[in-house]
């Protein structure tokens, strides 16, 4: 079974819902997880950052990689928060 119908599995069943790859609908609901990228060894999810937890919890046999990155702007040199993300691997 691919790495995502994996966690799709496991998070649709704790009640959460995808927003495929590319949508460029606004996380409105805090059960929404938007796919970031989907590969075979790894995938990128877009969760709402109050969700994290909980999606940890449900994702305990995988490896999970925060990703809260500071983006700066070239003109002004001041940095702000970009999106939240995991990175989801197998053990």
């Amino acid at each position: 079974m691919k790495l995502i119908d994996e966690i799709k599995l496991i998070l649709e069943g704790a009640g959460y819902e995808f927003l495929e790859s590319g949508s460029n609908k606004a996380l409105e609901h805090p059960k929404e997880i938007r796919i970031r990228f989907d590969g075979d060894e790894s995938v990128e999810l877009e969760p709402h950052i109050f969700e994290a937890n909980d999606i940890k919890k449900h994702l305990e046999e995988f490896k999970i990689i925060e990703h809260d990155p500071n983006v700066i702007y070239i003109k002004t040199g001041e940095t702000h928060k970009s999106h939240y993300s995991m990175i989801i691997e197998r053990n």
